[in-house]
């Protein structure tokens, strides 16, 4: 992770980890007092994490007035990544870059009651409503097609294929774009 604050208002976050609290909390602290105008460019690499994690980051970065956020796909963009990676106004995609999408999923640690699961079923499936409206409102691709997208055998998207479904809105094609 590497953070940091210019001269000219602009900030910097590198989120090349998975989506945790722990992971995002520096992003959260760099940004409790931007000013007005300001531009986040934020970086990332990875395979995405918890989605109520993203989706709370998510909603507080939208919440800050004036902040212009620029974001780049630096190798993978996965799952709960590609809702942040959606913050930009620009989106980058490196040449090489790619995103997963699939269908999201819940992780049983202990011994489940029929009820027990009949809850995680209806949380899980708030979550996906959820996240599926966030991604299409950040984008032009509309909820089906994000319903495929997150299908359960889940989807690779290269980045010619993001730019030309509106996922990306530039191909970074070599270093020295960045």
């Amino acid at each position: 992770m590497v953070l940091r604050k210019d001269t000219t208002n602009t900030y910097t976050f590198c989120l090349y980890s998975g989506i945790s609290s722990d992971k995002v909390t520096p992003l959260i602290e760099l940004l409790k007092d931007v000013e007005y105008g300001a531009t986040l460019n934020l970086y990332i690499n990875s395979k995405g994490g918890v989605v109520p994690v993203a989706i709370g980051v998510y909603n507080y970065i939208r919440s800050i007035k004036g902040l212009k956020v620029n974001t780049y796909n630096m190798g993978h963009c996965d799952s709960a990544a590609t809702l942040l990676f959606m913050l930009g106004k620009k989106r980058y995609v490196s040449k090489a870059a790619s995103f997963y999408m699939h269908s999201l999923q819940v992780k049983l640690q202990q011994a489940q009651t029929i009820s027990m699961l009949k809850n995680e079923l209806v949380n899980l499936t708030e979550d996906t409503k959820n996240f599926i409206n966030l991604l299409s409102s950040s984008s032009n691709i509309p909820k089906k097609q994000w319903q495929v997208l997150m299908s359960d055998k889940g989807t690779l998207i290269r980045a010619k294929k993001a730019l030309s479904i509106g996922l990306a809105t530039n191909i970074l094609e070599d270093n020295n774009e960045f």
